[in-house]
């Protein structure tokens, strides 16, 4: 990754006042993303070069609208954000493309700071606060944040969101399911059909009114940092994809990576749905991992790039689920690790995974592309789900915490992304855990 030199660096620092040797340090790719070290302060510099955006270089400065907008909004209602220091749209600049310059944030992403954390629930209830804050703002419409806010509800005509309508949500949940589902056992295929068939009236309420929504929220892109022995949030990343839409979805994603990082015997939900205000329903939790269909790939690209166990990731989205399934709130330190049972309810995130034979002897998995469950299972002896979805294998490394990129797909409107279907492997010596593919 060789694209930004020092002097472009310098010249470009110089078009906010700032005049002197810039050494650069390469972050990430696809998008690429700079630290830019100016003496003692830091930036970081971030140009969209997603496979997407195709030739068209001039068109991606509306990428630095859109992540300059979601961040003056946030900054409106009173929020902390990153300083942009410099959103040039166009390529009349060193760098001859569109790109944006933010000072760093103070701290540390919130998954560094629980990891050195003894009382997390502090950190994880300023977090739930600022979330809880950031999702009371509403918009007029669903779409992308610019402009201060859409002014017109999405072109039917026009590629949309799943977060923008749950009608836009059903349709790519049931196009990967067309597409994908001949892979499928007959009766997977069809209980999932069923399931999927009343997502948009179940979701529906969730859309109304569009709330300001991350969009690809997880829990490494929010920083923190403790003053005066209280923890404030310093800012929050990744704006590519904010919308006004569907801000439960955020929930989804930030959930499921803090159940992959800590135990479920600290509790530690309860700190942070005390300072969000209140619990999301849990029964749209299960239905939401269909989500995750066109989306769950992102899981395991961000987790690679921050070299984190990606088998934890599937493992904290059963834990949401046995969480939903046990309905009583009072009962949330106590997450079942009983196989789904099928016809009792509706397909979950149990019925999109399969299990992972490991040689007890050596403690490696047998086939070269699996990874060590992380903690406890879920569902230990896949019998009731010998056939399961999956998720796209990923294939880069293209996200680490202090990078500014999400992941923004553009998938054809007919297809919400592509689905690998896997057989669940036989009990052999140690208990199957969760695959990681």
């Amino acid at each position: 990754m060789t694209l930004l030199s020092e002097q472009q660096a310098s010249d470009i620092l110089k078009l906010a006042g700032l005049n002197g040797r810039v050494i650069v340090d390469n972050v990430k790719q696809y998008n690429h993303v700079y630290r830019l070290r100016y003496g003692d302060e830091v930036f970081f510099l971030k140009t969209y070069m997603k496979d997407w955006y195709g030739d068209d270089i001039a068109a991606t400065g509306g990428c630095v609208e859109h992540e300059a907008c979601a961040w003056s909004i946030l900054a409106a209602n009173g929020l902390a954000t990153p300083e942009v220091v410099l959103a040039l749209q166009g390529c009349d600049n060193p760098l001859e493309r569109p790109l944006i310059v933010t000072r760093a944030l103070r701290g540390a992403n919130l998954v560094e700071q629980l990891q050195h954390m003894g009382d997390i629930g502090c950190l994880l209830e300023t977090t739930g606060a600022y979330l809880n804050q950031m999702h009371a703002i509403t918009f007029a419409f669903p779409g992308y944040l610019i402009n201060g806010g859409p002014s017109a509800p999405p072109s039917e005509d026009d590629w949309q969101h799943s977060i923008w309508t749950a009608q836009q949500w059903q349709k790519n949940a049931l196009a990967t399911l067309r597409h994908e589902g001949r892979q499928l056992a007959p009766e997977v295929t069809g209980r999932l059909a069923t399931t999927l068939a009343g997502a948009e009236q179940a979701l529906a309420s969730v859309y109304v009114p569009p709330r300001y929504t991350h969009g690809d929220c997880w829990a490494h892109q929010f920083f923190l940092f403790e003053e005066e022995q209280r923890w404030r949030v310093a800012g929050v990343v990744d704006m590519e994809v904010a919308s006004a839409g569907d801000a439960e979805s955020d929930l989804v994603h930030f959930l499921i990576e803090l159940s992959s990082a800590l135990p479920a015997a600290a509790h530690w939900w309860e700190a942070f749905f005390a300072g969000y205000g209140r619990e999301p329903d849990f029964g749209r939790f299960r239905l939401r991992r269909g989500e995750l269909l066109d989306r769950q790939a992102r899981v395991f690209q961000a987790m690679a790039g921050q070299h984190r166990n990606v088998a934890g990731i599937a493992h904290g989205a059963a834990l949401l689920d046995q969480h939903a399934q046990a309905g009583d709130t009072r009962r949330r330190g106590r997450l079942a690790e009983q196989a789904l049972q099928p016809r009792q309810i509706a397909p979950g995130s149990d019925d999109l995974r399969v299990a992972q034979a490991i040689d007890h002897t050596t403690r490696l998995v047998a086939r070269v592309d699996g990874a060590l469950p992380a903690g406890r299972v879920a569902d230990p002896d896949r019998r009731r789900n010998r056939f399961g979805l999956r998720d796209w294998r990923a294939a880069h490394d293209r996200r680490r915490s202090l990078g500014l990129e999400a992941k923004h797909a553009r998938p054809p409107s007919d297809l919400a992304g592509r689905m690998v279907a896997l057989e669940a492997q036989p009990i052999s010596r140690n208990i199957a855990g969760v695959a990681d593919r």
